[in-house]
């Protein structure tokens, strides 16, 4: 379940942050600068990162994200809340079931936060109090 939840975080962050700085093409990430300074911040940690594991081609935005741990996608959201808030602050509706709102940037990130932690707490076989479905 936690694994879905990283995956749909990831996709959706990258078709959003395509749509966000791509003009005719996917090729955002190959620009060394812009005038935007949230895509300047983003710019960098992809080359941060990219130059550790030592990735020299990185062909899609879908390419960039998959180099990106939890806590890297958390940190985008968190730097582009405003541009993304749309996709958390408006109802959804998912079976038959009202999906829970996050209206403010504070309470989507605690929640992804909380995500992170049962997340860490299980892949390192270390004991947790979380009941994924309920808490999660």
């Amino acid at each position: 379940m936690i694994y879905c939840f990283e995956n749909a975080l990831r996709s959706t962050l990258a078709v959003e942050i395509a749509k966000l700085y791509n003009k005719d093409k996917d090729d955002w990430f190959l620009k060394s600068q812009s005038d935007n300074a949230k895509e300047n911040k983003l710019l960098k940690q992809v080359s941060i990162i990219a130059n550790k594991r030592k990735l020299q081609n990185l062909n899609s935005t879908f390419e960039v994200f998959d180099i990106f741990s939890l806590g890297d996608l958390q940190r985008i959201l968190s730097d582009h809340y405003s541009e993304l808030a749309v996709l958390f602050a408006t109802p959804k509706i998912y079976k038959n079931q009202t999906l829970q709102i996050y209206g403010t940037k504070r309470s989507l990130i605690s929640k992804i936060d909380k995500i992170r932690e049962a997340r860490n707490e299980i892949f390192h076989n270390k004991p947790t109090k979380i009941k994924c479905r309920k808490d999660l």
